[in-house]
């Protein structure tokens, strides 16, 4: 049964506490139980409570029975609420979808439209004229907007998925063909004639497959009909999709925690100098290279901390042999930014974080015309360095200073895309 809530209320000054439903209040959290769970009171009335979950809900009676206040219009996830202190029926919602309002209690909303408020968790570009960008965007979906478009016109951009929008990729042979998808690896081909799901599959006797909520994609640079995608295993393929291979084992530690899966790969990079030379990092800290097209796998761990999350690694394109790793250590309140550098497929790496604020890295670039300009996006801004990774500085005069999870420097018409 999806997981559901139990609402309790304090008496005898926090001696003890009483359940105020007789059952579970299911469909709440659907089948996850993420940050949005949380409880509010009237401050007018101790009787009157709202609960905020995938839906919203409501009681008058201290919570002895509760009613649906969803509007069609109201995004689903909410975790941010105030009620106005004076006028208790005035109410604004923060989810999911942006800020709404109601002025009768929640009966009815309002949405407050145009607000530049999305998260974005990857962007892309094609190869059209003008190109185009493409950004997944936390649970509204895949985005695309002309690169001459009005930055300040909303309007411009056109949905074309849903869900958790997550990477895209684009066949820079046809910008119509491209590949995009929704959490936990649910990714399709778009535009092309071969139309259809794109996800690999475990053998008849294979254990399941594990896919992180961001499942990593990436086209070959050397053959753009070649996909790679990352599970707990590294999967090729050679037709667009249609068909699948695994050519690695499983290249996480194999233990899961959590209610989501755990265990995953989180980054992969192909070499645009050798065909075959492939990378794939983990979100339980491991690194892995291979030099054979996946036939076998070594270990890159040495000198490196352990159980971060591996936000990137990327190969360079001026040296066959360097990679560049970003860390993260996000989710242990570990705020020290991890960038690292390898001139020997990873067999040491050295610190290139120096002169970098406390601030998590979630994505590193090298620049494809100059190796010595390299561009990191962390969770305030965008930080450049024009010396390898020696000194850095920050970017953007009018970059706000907001979490920036993906750069792309356009490979024709050498602009940086946050």
């Amino acid at each position: 049964a999806p997981p559901g809530i139990e609402v309790y209320r304090m008496i005898d000054g926090g001696a003890s506490w009483a359940k105020t439903y007789e059952d579970v209040l299911g469909e709440f959290y659907y089948s996850f139980c993420y940050f949005f769970g949380q409880i509010r009171l009237a401050p007018d009335d101790p009787e009157r409570i709202y609960l905020l979950g995938v839906p919203l809900m409501t009681s008058a009676d201290g919570g002895r029975h509760f009613s649906g206040i969803n509007d069609p219009d109201v995004h689903v996830d909410h975790h941010a609420w105030w009620i106005n202190p004076q006028y208790p029926q005035h109410i604004l919602n923060g989810n999911d979808g942006g800020l709404d309002v109601s002025y009768d209690g929640g009966q009815s909303w309002l949405k407050l439209d145009r607000q530049p408020v999305a998260q974005s968790y990857a962007v892309a570009v094609d190869m059209a004229e003008p190109y185009n960008v493409y950004t997944g965007l936390q649970d509204n979906g895949t985005l695309k907007a002309s690169s001459k478009a009005d930055p300040d016109d909303i309007d411009a951009w056109q949905m074309v998925n849903g869900g958790d929008g997550m990477q895209i990729q684009v066949d820079p042979r046809d910008a119509k063909v491209f590949y995009s998808g929704y959490q936990f690896g649910f990714y399709r081909r778009q535009g092309s004639a071969n139309d259809g799901q794109v996800r690999p599959r475990p053998g008849l006797l294979d254990p399941a497959l594990r896919f992180n909520w961001q499942t990593p994609i990436l086209l070959s640079s050397h053959n753009p009909d070649i996909l790679y995608m990352g599970a707990n295993r590294l999967f090729r393929s050679m037709d667009q999709g249609v068909s699948w291979s695994a050519i690695s084992p499983d290249l996480s530690r194999s233990s899961e925690r959590g209610d989501v899966p755990f265990a995953t790969i989180t980054s992969i990079a192909e070499s645009s100098l050798k065909f075959g030379l492939l990378w794939a990092g983990t979100d339980d800290g491991q690194i892995h290279v291979s030099s054979d097209g996946g036939s076998s796998w070594q270990s890159r761990n040495k000198g490196l901390p352990s159980d971060l999350w591996v936000s990137r690694v990327v190969t360079s394109s001026a040296v066959e042999d360097r990679a560049y790793l970003a860390l993260s250590g996000y989710r242990d309140d570990d705020m020290r930014p991890y960038l690292y550098r390898s001139d020997d497929l990873g067999k040491h790496w050295r610190s290139i974080a120096r002169g970098l604020p406390a601030e998590p890295i979630n994505v590193v670039r090298e620049d494809p015309v100059n190796p010595d300009l390299l561009y990191v996006g962390t969770d305030r801004g965008v930080y450049a360095s024009i010396d390898g990774g020696d000194s850095w500085l920050a970017l953007g005069h009018d970059l706000p200073k907001v979490p920036v999870h993906d750069l792309v420097v356009h490979p024709r018409d050498r602009e940086l895309v946050a």
